[in-house]
């Protein structure tokens, strides 16, 4: 049987055409993945370029919705518990931006702190919920390689990162339930795929990522108000 053509309008290796073997064929891509180098300029292109669509979204949604929003320079961070969160909960805190700007900033000001917060913390939560796979896959017959690890919790990653879009406007928020939940899946067969974890195990240890990370997050959140980070609640 003939090996099936690539795509002739999404290039081999480009984010689109990556991104859509993710969304669409998410065991064919892990398998491709795997039966080559993982390319470190590669994951963090499609994590910069993916991870940028939720921002954007959140600062349309806050430029454009500002009226709907809380208090004056206060915006609500909703933070999944990662890509692979198999509990269906998020974990929320506030991030009082009011000190990093006059009192009467403007909304195009406010939406655009908005905007960078929402990517610097999901950024930092992708990276940390690859270094917590990466310490507990051992512990579920899985292989211990920082660089799968951190495509797991990235390509895994992609549907979530997409669905961000439902950012824009509150009633699109549904489409981050969907993206997780696909996420889930997908990253469950990276699991399998890149570090031999079965299936069983595979489920048990993205489980245990996402209980570390729902100790971890709340954690740095202190972290970071001790060192000057304005963060209310």
């Amino acid at each position: 049987m003939e090996p099936a053509m690539p795509d002739p309008v999404l290039p081999r290796d480009g984010i689109l055409r990556t991104t859509a073997d993710f969304v669409l064929r998410p065991a064919t891509a892990w398998d491709a993945l795997g039966s080559a180098p993982l390319e470190l300029a590669r994951l963090w292109r499609h994590l910069l370029v993916l991870g940028a669509i939720g921002p954007l979204a959140l600062f349309l949604g806050t430029w454009r919705f500002d009226s709907a929003a809380g208090p004056a320079g206060q915006a609500v961070l909703l933070v999944p518990g990662s890509p692979v969160n198999t509990t269906g909960f998020t974990y929320a805190f506030p991030l009082d931006l009011s000190p990093l700007a006059p009192a009467h900033t403007s909304a195009l000001l406010d939406a655009a702190r908005s905007g960078v917060a929402f990517y610097a913390a999901q950024c930092v939560i992708l990276l940390l919920a690859a270094g917590v796979l990466w310490l507990l896959a051992p512990y579920c017959q899985g292989k211990r390689d920082a660089r799968a690890s951190l495509a797991v919790v990235i390509y895994g990653g992609t549907p979530f990162l997409l669905s961000a879009l439902g950012l824009v406007k509150g009633s699109l928020t549904p489409m981050l339930v969907v993206g997780l939940i696909h996420s889930c899946v997908v990253a469950q067969c990276g699991v399998r795929r890149l570090l031999g974890a079965p299936g069983s195990d595979a489920s048990m240890l993205l489980g245990f990522v996402t209980m570390a990370l729902y100790v971890l997050i709340p954690m740095l959140a202190y972290a970071a108000s001790l060192a000057g980070v304005p963060l209310a609640g």
